[in-house]
């Protein structure tokens, strides 16, 4: 159990390396399609909580 805290930080610091780089690909892409950018973290943070 002492662990368990210990293996969400990670999970949680995973989620948001993938966050920094989908955030990246969407940065890149909105420069060519304007996009709503709350719609598209809401969508982000909808997938990491999926997971």
């Amino acid at each position: 159990m002492s662990d368990e805290p210990f293996s969400f930080i990670i999970s949680l610091f995973v989620c948001l390396l993938i966050e920094l780089s989908l955030l990246n690909k969407y940065v890149t892409l909105q420069q060519s399609v304007c996009m709503s950018p709350e719609a598209d973290l809401r969508t982000l943070a909808a997938t990491c909580l999926s997971f």
